[in-house]
């Protein structure tokens, strides 16, 4: 009974923090989350804490705690995939807000092959190519992260402004033009 009021009162920890970060309080939702990290000692469990507490830190643009988060996170090596990714994507924003945009890179490769499916890490490797004057490389990882979620805006933003800083990637490449055409229409 008294696991059993443990883990009730974990489950509390993380639904306050989450309500907090659902009404724009990082700071209060962190205070709860690093309540919650004192009392959990699974591996999994610690990695799921450390990639919700650098999301709360991204959240006030502490990217360099967010950053040591993530890598404690990291170090763990969570089983469960979507842990797993969100802490190599994570990381490498955060790398990226830094502008350590060849470390980022890597990270973002990771990711990809955790879940090619999901558009997070390809819109954070685009920023790493761009943050590297890369811009062919950073167009076709929007349009992929466009093609894999529709939905999300900032992809086609993204790849919108690097097509209009950079018009000779479009000269270069005139499919960049088309799939930003069938980007527009997608979104």
């Amino acid at each position: 009974q008294l696991r059993k009021r443990e883990l009730a009162f974990e489950e509390m920890l993380l639904k306050v923090s989450q309500f907090y970060s659902d009404i724009e309080r990082p700071g209060r939702a962190l205070s709860y989350m690093k309540r919650l990290m004192n009392c959990v000692h699974e591996p999994e469990t610690k990695a799921f804490c450390y990639l919700s507490m650098g999301q709360l830190m991204q959240q006030t643009r502490d990217f360099k705690s967010a950053l040591a988060a993530y890598s404690k996170g990291f170090l763990l090596e969570p089983s469960r995939p979507s842990t797993w990714y969100f802490l190599h994507n994570n990381l490498a924003s955060c790398l990226n807000h830094l502008e350590r945009y060849t470390e980022a890179e890597w990270y973002c490769r990771e990711a990809i092959k955790i879940r090619s499916s999901r558009h997070h890490a390809f819109k954070t490797l685009g920023i790493a190519l761009e943050g590297q004057g890369r811009y062919p490389e950073a167009a076709d990882a929007y349009i992929r992260a466009i093609r894999n979620e529709a939905s999300d805006p900032v992809s086609l933003r993204l790849l919108e402004t690097l097509v209009d800083e950079h018009p000779e990637i479009v000269m270069d490449r005139k499919d960049i033009h088309e799939q930003l055409k069938k980007c527009r229409v997608a979104v």
